[in-house]
Parts: C-alpha cells; sequence; structure tokens
C-alpha cells in the first residue's frame, strides 16, 4: 500500500498513544497498612507476593497500579526476551544459557528498561500466561516471561481461575519456569513478585490459597468524615486536571521514589542480628509455624521495612512492624468484609 492509498482507518494506527495516567500513591488518604506492604514489596522484589484484603472503594487498585512510579530501571540483555539479568550467572534463560550467559555479555549489548508491571486479565488463557511455541519451535515468551523481574498484578484475585493462581505462586517460589510442549522445552528465570487485590463481598477465596501470600494486609473503609471529603475532592480533581494533580503531588511522589531506589541499594547489605533472628523464629514457635517458607517470609518483610528506614541492622522494631502482615492471615485473624 502507498502512502497515498491510507484511508482514515489506517492513519489511526499511528496515532501517538497517550501514556496511562494512575492516580498518584501519595495522594491516596489514609490506608496506611496498605501503603507500606506495597512500600515493602517495591523496595524488595525478594518478597514473592502480597494479598490486599478489604471491601471495595478502599484504594486497592489505585494503590497497586501506583508503585509502578516508583520502580527503578533495570539492565537487561538486549535480545534477551525475559529480561535476563546480564549479571546473574543462577538464572539464565535458554537462549541467554546457549550465548554464553553472562560470560557472553558485553556492557554495549545490555539496555536498560523500566521494572515490568503487568496486570493480569481475567480468563486469560493458559498460553498467555506461560508461553508457547511456534509451529517451527521458537519460544514465544508468556507474562511469567515477560514480568521476570518485576511485577503481576491479580486484580479481584476470587475472579481468577485458581488453578492459574496456584500455578503463578508455584512458579513464583520456584524462581524458574520450564515450558515444555512436545518436543520443544525452553528454561526461563521466573522472578517476579505477585500482588493481589481481594475483596471479600464479591466471593470466596480458598483459605489455604490466602495462606500462599507471602505477605497480607487489610484495608478497612474511612469513617471520619473529613477524611472521606478529602478522598472526593481529590478523585474529582484528579478526573478533572491528571496532569495539575500529579504535578502537585510530584515532590512527594519524587520523594518515595528516591526512598524505593536506595532501599534497594541498602537491600544489598541487609542484615538480621541474633537478637533480631531469635524474635522473627520465637514468634514462628509460638505459632507452631517455624517452616523454612515462613521464615523467608518474615527474613524478606523484615530487611524491607529495615532499608526503607535508611538502616542495614534490622532491629526488634523491624519484627514487629511485619508480623502481622506475615502471620495475620496464617493465625485466624479475620478478613475484613
Amino acid at each position: 500500500m502507498h502512502d497515498d492509498d491510507l484511508d482514515f482507518q489506517d492513519l489511526s494506527k499511528f496515532k501517538k498513544k497517550e501514556k496511562e495516567k494512575f492516580f498518584p500513591f501519595t495522594s491516596i488518604v489514609g490506608q496506611q497498612a496498605m501503603k507500606k506492604g506495597l512500600i515493602l514489596v517495591a523496595a524488595n522484589p525478594r518478597i514473592s507476593s502480597l494479598i490486599i484484603v478489604g471491601e471495595n472503594g478502599t484504594g486497592k487498585i489505585t494503590a497497586a497500579q501506583g508503585i509502578q512510579a516508583f520502580l527503578p530501571i533495570i539492565e537487561v540483555t538486549s535480545d534477551c526476551l525475559t529480561n535476563c539479568d546480564p549479571r546473574d550467572r543462577m538464572f539464565q534463560c535458554t537462549d541467554c544459557t546457549a550465548s554464553g550467559g553472562v560470560d557472553g555479555v558485553n556492557d554495549d549489548e545490555m539496555i536498560e528498561i523500566k521494572t515490568p508491571f503487568i496486570q493480569l486479565p481475567v480468563g486469560v488463557s493458559k498460553e498467555r500466561v506461560l508461553g508457547t511455541f511456534e509451529k517451527d519451535g521458537t519460544f514465544v515468551p508468556g507474562i511469567v516471561a515477560i514480568a521476570n523481574r518485576g511485577y503481576i498484578l491479580l486484580e479481584r484475585v476470587n475472579l481468577h481461575d485458581a488453578d492459574m493462581v496456584k500455578t503463578l505462586l508455584d512458579i513464583r517460589d520456584i524462581g524458574i519456569h520450564n515450558l515444555q510442549v512436545d518436543d520443544n522445552n525452553y528454561r526461563h528465570p521466573a522472578q517476579f513478585s505477585i500482588i493481589a487485590t481481594y475483596s471479600p463481598s464479591e466471593g470466596k477465596l480458598d483459605e489455604e490459597l490466602i495462606k500462599r501470600f507471602q505477605l497480607m494486609v487489610n484495608t478497612r473503609s474511612l469513617k471520619d468524615i473529613e477524611e472521606r471529603i478529602e478522598i472526593v475532592r481529590r478523585v474529582e480533581a484528579f478526573k478533572e486536571d491528571p496532569e495539575d494533580s500529579l504535578e502537585k503531588s510530584r515532590r512527594e511522589e519524587d520523594g518515595l521514589r528516591a526512598l524505593i531506589i536506595n532501599s534497594r541499594r541498602l537491600l544489598k547489605r541487609a542484615d538480621i542480628p541474633s537478637k533480631s533472628m531469635n524474635a522473627i523464629i520465637e514468634v514462628l514457635k509460638a505459632h507452631e509455624m517455624d517452616e523454612p517458607h515462613l521464615r523467608d517470609a518474615m527474613v524478606e518483610g523484615v530487611k524491607a521495612n529495615t532499608v526503607i528506614n535508611d538502616s542495614v541492622w534490622a532491629s526488634i522494631e523491624d519484627v514487629a512492624e511485619v508480623v502481622d502482615m506475615v502471620m495475620g492471615h496464617r493465625i485466624g485473624k479475620e478478613l475484613e468484609s
């Protein structure tokens, strides 16, 4: 087709798509527990999963989408389909391994991208999530590949297929996905964090599935009339002029972005002294839950809380601030409905 033959519909394809604007995270009124949980997950990508529980209208999705603004730029190998870390020898995809892995990557073969953040649609196909192969055996990456070193958002997780949610949690626990279809095989890292939202009033979610999430936070409807009025005012202002709302919140947003970047830098040096580790073990033993996966959840949550406080030595206070997020949904704390 020549340029002269382009019609109106064809030309519409060349329109520059406007970048979607999300309500500023720092403009959300109240909901400190929810915001804290999301900040921890953003600060420490080794926290594998967080579920946010509460009734509709408490800002769960708004807050989860809002953390995209604070996620750092990451380095990836330029032609890699799965965002492999060029400097990580342990986690390399089939192609990167075949090309020499870390030892075969030069600085000029690396590019920078935004941390992946993918919202999983309800009813998405298994192939779209896990990946597939072309007829010639070429690997087609799924969401678990594209989200490597990033985040997957499950809005209203109870509406998603339970088996698919379990599969995502299983893959994340391992950190590697091995896709095998007939004679085709492809292995790649799958180190994403899962953020899920859940409103119990919309339908039950299996308690055992809830317990699979490393952290859980509750949201509550605000009762204070002044806070409710402020919520309406901010939401209406954003609808009327998103750019102005974003500009007014820029200083706070920039501050939180700097906090996340600094926290990830400190995370490499974060440590838990014996006193704080003993507190973690005692909490787990008190509930007869001293299991490796729960220790990991506590350790990663405590480290995240430590670094967002600009420290590398975890204190008893750091343990105390995280314990409810790790243990609340495992010891029968009532979920908000």
